[in-house]
């Protein structure tokens, strides 16, 4: 009996604690399923979290998961229909978005030839990623009043075909005539970008001079920027996208990033033990510097960081180059 009172004595509710399971489930909302379409009452407390926000992000642990995929499309038919948001951004080129766009605006192509091209290859190249797309443009149809968009945010793996190039030179052309033949002039070369794993295989002083070109296309597109109208708003993000796409480079660090510091040690590659490096050095990795990091997406700043604060070991590399695609 003693025995057990003692072990009783050391329960949570014993002690006065409160089972962190328990006092989760109080809180919790549960789901009806993951599966979009049907009843969203579950959702509706979701409706209010979100309130009057405008930018949802759904983020997911996996990508390429079959919940994932099918619970963020029941979020965003449910934000759609009772929300009144219009557009779902996904980590897709932004050539790409514009393609399923042009599907769920017009209907013209195949939905499931269209999500085989444009996510190719990718953790979105699933058969959730076709579901949604069709549900989309079903919605478009029923409902062309108030049209949902696709929008790629990221620089992916873009494919700049001549009529994309063509989006930036015709709303030229048709707007500002004027700026047209020096446009033309700075594309030339560049246009278009078919392949962008053949285009990083240009020398680098090649690409690098027409990346410069492309940077003054945007900024000629860009000074015309009075005009205002949506039109030209399209415009100008296409040739951001161009020019984004040509800087697709990274160069040496220049003075006062870490890497700069680090080209500097008498070893091209090397890696360290940050924890046991000399007092001296310490102090200096201890200092957060701008140092680059590309994660989804490019260009992207340097941020500043302290090695000594992020790491236990460093491995510094002098050059890294792309990967090898698969082999056919």
């Amino acid at each position: 009996m003693a025995v057990e009172a003692a072990a009783a004595d050391n329960t949570p509710a014993a002690a006065g604690k409160q089972d962190p399971a328990r006092v989760l489930e109080r809180a919790a909302h549960p789901l009806r399923t993951t599966e979009p379409g049907g009843d969203t009452a579950d959702l509706r407390p979701l409706s209010g979290v979100i309130a009057d926000a405008t930018v949802v992000g759904l983020g997911e642990a996996t990508h390429g998961s079959h919940e994932f995929f099918t619970m963020e499309e029941r979020v965003f038919r449910h934000l759609v229909e009772k929300k009144g948001f219009t557009t779902f951004a996904l980590e897709l080129s932004w050539s790409a978005g514009l393609r399923i766009d042009d599907y769920l605006q017009t209907g013209k192509g195949d939905a499931r030839e269209i999500a085989a091209q444009t996510p190719a290859n990718s953790p979105w190249d699933r058969e959730e990623f076709v579901h949604l797309i069709e549900w989309m443009r079903d919605c478009n149809r029923a409902h062309p009043s108030r049209p949902v968009h696709f929008m790629g945010d990221d620089i992916g793996a873009p494919s700049l075909d001549d009529a994309f190039f063509g989006r930036v030179s015709g709303s030229m052309e048709k707007n500002h005539p004027e700026a047209l033949p020096r446009l033309n002039e700075l594309y030339a070369g560049l246009r278009p970008i078919d392949d962008v794993f053949a285009y990083l295989g240009r020398p680098l002083a090649q690409r690098q001079a027409l990346a410069a070109r492309a940077q003054q296309a945007w900024e000629l597109v860009s000074s015309r920027r009075g005009s205002g109208s949506e039109a030209f708003h399209w415009a100008e993000q296409n040739a951001r996208s161009i020019a984004q796409t040509a800087k697709f480079t990274v160069g040496g660090a220049e003075p006062g990033r870490n890497e700069h510091t680090l080209e500097q040690v008498g070893y091209r590659d090397f890696h360290l033990d940050v924890r046991k490096a000399p007092a001296a050095a310490r102090a200096w990795l201890n200092v957060a510097r701008p140092t680059l990091n590309i994660g989804t997406q490019f260009p992207e700043q340097p941020r500043d960081v302290a090695i000594a604060k992020s790491f236990d070991v460093l491995i510094h590399l002098h050059e890294v180059r792309e990967a090898h695609r698969p082999a056919p």
